[in-house]
């Protein structure tokens, strides 16, 4: 209903929010921002709050048209699906690390230097919550590359869980695993 929206709304109209606390370059909404006036975000990168943002963009959208909305809810899949997706696990990641040097820099400049790192980590409560939304996110985008990863993370926890007989708190994607088989990660048990 609108009225749930309208908070939202106010939100995300704001050109401000969208430009501070929004990776116009690589794509991709960072944490939250520091500062009362959204001048200074926290520059780490969750999935899950990401699919929930694109999520947000495409239903306020549909209240309120805007095609920057849609842009930066694609752009937000881009970034997700080639920087938080992990080819090798088949699974999305949790988060890219927090980093506010480079994320000062330009576009020319982020080319020459090593990006942010992403955990290595599949966290299963951030990874089912980043999978819930993304369901909901396939019904405004008929995105098939989206769609196959969402397929291929469900296939990832679905079998960790199977193979283990229980579910993990989280799951340590070793180097010598990503060039073995996905499902020998450390782990810890909840």
């Amino acid at each position: 209903p609108r009225s749930t929206l309208f908070p939202y709304t106010t939100l995300f109209r704001s050109k401000k929010a969208i430009e501070n606390i929004y990776d116009p370059i690589e794509g991709g909404f960072f944490r939250y921002a520091e500062t009362d006036d959204w001048d200074i975000p926290h520059y780490e990168k969750m999935a899950g709050l990401n699919a929930g943002t694109v999520l947000l963009l495409y239903k306020v959208n549909e209240e309120n048209p805007n095609p920057k909305f849609i842009e930066v809810a694609q752009q937000s899949i881009h970034y997700l699906s080639n920087t938080l997706y992990d080819e090798e696990t088949g699974s999305f990641l949790s988060f890219q690390a927090a980093d506010t040097s480079y994320y000062f820099l330009n576009e020319n400049r982020r080319k020459n230097v090593k990006p942010p790192l992403v955990i290595s980590k599949v966290f299963t409560d951030h990874l089912a919550v980043t999978l819930t939304y993304f369901l909901d996110v396939l019904d405004y985008s008929k995105d098939n590359n989206l769609e196959n990863k969402v397929i291929h993370s469900l296939d990832f926890l679905s079998g960790m869980i199977l193979n283990n007989k229980r579910i993990y708190h989280f799951y340590t994607i070793k180097e010598k695993d990503r060039k073995s088989t996905r499902l020998n990660s450390s782990h810890s048990e909840i």
